[in-house]
């Protein structure tokens, strides 16, 4: 499957990771869509000439690496499960291809906009770093100080954008989750679960992106990697309530042979 998704990718003009102007969205609000992965290819075929694939050094599916923190009780995690408004979520991203790593913050504020904020660190560093600490706190991070390490994930990214519509557009495919939090080490893999985030200024449901999905019968779902992560390898700790997630959950089980160990 893999190789037919380079294939359809082939069909697109590209850009480069500075080359994004009305598409870089750093704040913006998110449309979200998972499903089995063999919608994946009639997707990408009908929106080749509507968007161009990010491609760093000839490739144009990228690896990613990121590893999320939280507070001793889960603070994060509980406010999303919660359905909180003006919540954080603090992760390490390694951009593994380009080996970058950035302490990247995000700030969901009560209008439903996701804020991004991140600064690019070494890659021997750490959120508990001088410049880490000091810029969580110039964002107001709560327990900046005090965060430990709750869930690492891994998975492979497709980056499409289109600037006359100052929209992004990115595909996650082949998620690896392993969580790190109250000693477990526990591990789910979704090898056939397509995970799409449309990126805009404004939500517009009429952008070639969205048709394309919803032609293939599928409709939008809220969805957080890290809540998710958390579910799936921890939900028998008392402090992971899946209430929120109940609805999430079976969508996955219907759409993937998951594992867990």
């Amino acid at each position: 499957m893999l190789e037919l998704i380079r294939h359809n990718l082939s069909g697109f003009n590209s850009h480069g990771l500075n080359d994004l102007n009305k598409a870089n969205l750093m704040s913006r609000v998110d449309t979200k869509y998972v499903f089995n992965i063999h919608h994946l290819p009639n997707i990408l075929d009908a929106v080749n000439h509507e968007y161009s694939v990010l491609e760093i050094d000839n490739r144009r599916i990228s690896r990613y690496s990121s590893l999320y923190y939280d507070t001793n009780d889960l603070l994060f995690y509980s406010m999303h499960q919660q359905g909180r408004a003006n919540r954080h979520k603090v992760r390490v991203r390694h951009y593994v291809d380009s080996q970058e790593k950035f302490v990247e913050v995000k700030f969901k504020n009560n209008k439903k906009r996701t804020i991004k904020k991140r600064t690019q660190i070494d890659l021997n560093e750490n959120i508990y770093s001088q410049r880490s600490q000091e810029f969580m706190a110039d964002l107001n991070v709560p327990h900046y100080d005090n965060l430990v390490p709750s869930q690492e994930s891994s998975y492979y990214r497709i980056a499409l954008a289109s600037e006359k519509r100052g929209e992004r557009v990115t595909i996650d495919i082949d998620l690896n989750s392993r969580c790190t939090f109250a000693g477990k080490e526990r591990h789910h893999r979704l090898p056939d679960v397509v995970i799409v985030e449309v990126k805009q200024n404004r939500i517009s449901r009429w952008t070639p992106i969205s048709k394309a999905i919803r032609a293939e019968g599928i409709r939008k779902l809220r969805y957080s990697k890290y809540c998710m992560g958390m579910v799936l390898t921890t939900a028998e700790h008392e402090l992971v309530k899946i209430n929120r997630f109940k609805k999430i959950f079976r969508k996955i089980s219907k759409i993937s042979d998951y594992t867990t160990d």
